[in-house]
């Protein structure tokens, strides 16, 4: 499977091999945002999360626009945090309830000055992907929505 990005007129790939050793192979670096390129010009709430798999379970299952950063250690550029907040009233971080996803919620939380949601513990799911696997859609939407 393969996802495609653009980003200043750079078309990336990340590949997903589920039977492969290398589950994953990409040739983005960290400035690119997986789900960029699907994001509305505007809207009510946009969250910042750290996969692909999170945003594609967000906006198919939530209908939240949503992008991905590369990894729990990359912090955005400032133009593009600011950029976020201008198309969208509302903007969310939820990366993963362990310590490195509570660690990046709360440098989000003091350089950005964004505010954070993660999925409770009581869950036993670390990010929303998990919780769409074990709850189901419905559940998980009900969640979230409690959340934001």
């Amino acid at each position: 499977y393969a996802y495609k990005e653009e980003k200043d007129g750079a078309i990336t790939y990340k590949i997903y091999q589920p039977y492969s050793a290398f589950k994953w192979i990409s040739n983005h670096n960290k400035t690119v945002h997986q789900g960029y390129t699907q994001l509305p010009d505007s809207g009510d709430l946009m969250l910042i999360t750290k996969s692909l798999k999170d945003v594609m379970s967000l906006c198919d299952v939530a209908k939240i626009p949503s992008v991905g950063i590369q990894n729990e250690t990359v912090l955005v550029k400032t133009s593009v945090v600011d950029e976020y907040k201008d198309r969208f009233k509302k903007v969310i971080c939820l990366f993963d309830n362990d310590s490195a996803g509570i660690s990046l919620s709360f440098r989000y939380k003091h350089k950005y000055d964004l505010p954070f949601i993660t999925i409770p513990y009581k869950y036993g799911c670390k990010d929303f992907s998990d919780l769409v696997k074990k709850y189901g859609a419905d559940k998980s939407k009900e969640i979230l929505k409690q959340l934001c």
